[in-house]
């Protein structure tokens, strides 16, 4: 019922010439009757007799007189439908398949010859090397964009590696910049109260020359006095009365604290200057 709706056309496939033995070549004719044949005639340019035909079915073959040229014509009665029929032509020449002519006599023939066909294995050579070829072309594509992104990559990478590294050499000279400051800071600073220390060495050295002074004329006032009536509470009520005056409390108090404080302060300054090379 299919067909009914479509234009069904019969297969005729020509082989090529295959030498089997020494002078002696055979050349298959396929036919595929997808609906009947009827009279089918296939031109040959070699002269051959009806036995030189073999078929895998059988058939009703005859030779057909031809008046023109010294080839043979061959008429077969009938293809039934849907058989599938191999004809093989055994001759002592090779035959070109494009020499055989069809003669379909109205019937729906389509005539292809295998020369014509591409061999599958071929094809699948063919489509198995296109494809790698396409493979490797897309991979080298693939791995020269990857090539040049880590490329770009590095070069950002080292870009920023430089700029890190210029930052980090800036760092290191302010750094040191810093460090010289600082060092500077710490030596002046060291110098002041090296110079503080010596002032007030200086001062603690007067008020103590002062204080025996001071001692000295407070005892020799104490020794004249003395000498008058009540000498001795007139000697301390004139001293107390001076220092109330002079609001002086602390000269009655011993000085002895003062003269360790001096001698401390002189050695810290002594092994200042040794250490640091300062001179006094």
């Amino acid at each position: 019922m299919l067909f009914s709706y479509y234009d069904v056309r019969s297969e005729v496939t020509i082989g090529n010439s295959v030498e089997v033995t020494s002078n002696q070549f055979i050349l298959p004719i396929t036919v595929n009757a997808y609906e009947d044949i009827k009279n089918l005639r296939i031109s040959i340019p070699n002269a051959m007799e009806e036995k030189q035909v073999k078929s895998n079915l059988p058939l009703n073959i005859k030779l057909v007189k031809n008046n023109i040229g010294t080839g043979s014509v061959f008429e077969i009665t009938k293809f039934s439908q849907n058989s599938n029929v191999e004809l093989i032509l055994t001759t002592d020449k090779p035959i070109n398949d494009k020499d055989i002519v069809l003669v379909d006599n109205g019937n729906k023939i389509d005539l292809k010859y295998a020369s014509d066909i591409e061999n599958p294995a071929k094809k699948q050579n063919k489509i198995i090397i296109t494809n790698a070829v396409i493979f490797a072309l897309m991979m080298g594509v693939n791995t020269y964009v990857s090539g040049k992104r880590r490329e770009s990559q590095i070069k950002a990478l080292e870009g920023k590696i430089a700029v890190l590294d210029e930052t980090v050499r800036i760092d290191d000279e302010k750094v040191k910049e810093l460090r010289k400051e600082l060092n500077n800071v710490v030596i002046q600073f060291e110098k002041r109260n090296s110079s503080n220390m010596k002032s007030k060495i200086l001062l603690l050295a007067k008020l103590n020359d002062y204080r025996k002074e001071l001692s000295f004329w407070r005892d020799t006032i104490r020794k004249i006095i003395y000498q008058l009536p009540n000498g001795e509470n007139k000697a301390e009520q004139l001293v107390k009365i001076v220092s109330k005056s002079l609001k002086t409390y602390q000269t009655h108090e011993k000085q002895e604290n003062d003269f360790e404080s001096l001698k401390v302060l002189s050695k810290m300054v002594r092994d200042f200057d040794e250490d640091d090379g300062i001179g006094g």
